[in-house]
């Protein structure tokens, strides 16, 4: 026996003579002989019940449902076999075609025996089909485990990049991307002659949900306001935290000043809306300033500068209401 130890064998072949003086010389090396198969179809369903060691099939078998002999009948069980419960499978054939034994190779047969064969050359055979298919197997396992790491390696990589690019609490750009993205649009603009809207807001009296209902119900305010920002926007535009209760939004390809208008006019009745956070009734408002590209300013933090002194222009005179940069006025 070539073997370390005695294997469980499914013997398939539709000549029953040929199949139990197989099953005889296996025996008679120590082997055990699971079952005895007569047809792929048997090999299918036998190989996925017995869960044998290896397989040995004959390649020419009758198809049970016509009846005809089909040369390939081995190759094509040996196929599903390999699909749907890997194990290790020999040929045996009397054809020496290599057309044949290429068409097995790819079925995953891992020998071919040719007919006929002595009880040395079988445990030959088996020998070598089971050091090919544990090599195979363990190919794949590396690879499998190869492919794990890269997409563990992957998405690492791109939670590193978004926690790089975004405010922790509540996910959207921060300050880099957000200048990141206002630089691209300056360019776009200036190219083709466009405006473009920068919105500062900052919400009216935020301290004191901190102070009465804690830091957490704080957060969850948070996070609730950049929710309802994002579902205002275009996809287009951009709402960043950029600190504590400040909230920027870029508002690119813009046609007139009007877009503005309309989307901070928006934006200061659906911040006020009333919510509740554990279980109690919240409500809050915004002061909102804005500045417009090229009139305002043609670089990214003069933009938000300006933008920025807007807003403190509606801090001071009654808060909950916007107000464009006027560079007479701040």
């Amino acid at each position: 026996m070539l073997t370390e130890h005695p294997l469980k064998i499914l013997v398939v072949d539709d000549d029953f003579v040929n199949n139990k003086l197989l099953c005889q010389q296996l025996q008679t090396a120590g082997h055990q002989v699971v079952n005895q198969a007569y047809n792929g179809k048997q090999a299918i369903e036998m190989t996925k019940s017995l869960n044998p060691d290896i397989v040995l099939m004959d390649m020419q078998m009758k198809n049970p449902d016509t009846g005809e002999i089909d040369i390939q009948a081995g190759i094509k069980a040996s196929r599903l076999i390999q699909e749907q419960c890997p194990t290790p499978i020999v040929i045996i054939s009397a054809h020496k075609d290599p057309t044949l034994i290429k068409e097995a190779n790819k079925a995953g047969v891992g020998a071919y025996l040719i007919k006929p064969s002595n009880l040395d050359e079988i445990e030959r055979t088996i020998a070598i089909a089971m050091t090919r298919f544990n090599d195979l197997m363990e190919v794949r396992r590396l690879n499998k485990e190869l492919q794990n790491e890269i997409s563990r390696r992957v998405k690492s990589e791109k939670i590193i990049k978004f926690m790089a690019t975004h405010d922790p609490l509540t996910s959207l750009p921060n300050r880099w991307l957000f200048n990141d993205r206002m630089n691209q649009e300056i360019a776009h603009a200036k190219r083709n002659q466009q405006k473009l809207g920068v919105i500062f807001l900052d919400l009216d009296h935020f301290k004191k949900v901190n102070d009465t209902l804690g830091h957490k119900a704080g957060d969850q305010l948070l996070k609730i306001i950049g929710q309802r920002l994002t579902s205002l926007l275009r996809k287009s535009d951009t709402v960043a935290r950029i600190s504590g209760d400040e909230f920027v939004i870029l508002l690119p390809r813009m046609t007139t000043q009007l877009n503005a208008t309309e989307i901070v006019q928006k934006i200061l009745t659906t911040v006020s809306e009333p919510l509740t956070i554990n279980e109690q009734a919240v409500q809050i408002t915004s002061s909102i300033g804005i500045a417009i590209y090229p009139h305002d300013g043609e670089k990214a933090n003069e933009l938000i500068k300006n933008a920025d002194s807007a807003m403190y222009y509606i801090k001071k005179h009654g808060r909950n209401n916007y107000h464009y940069y006027n560079a007479d006025a701040e």
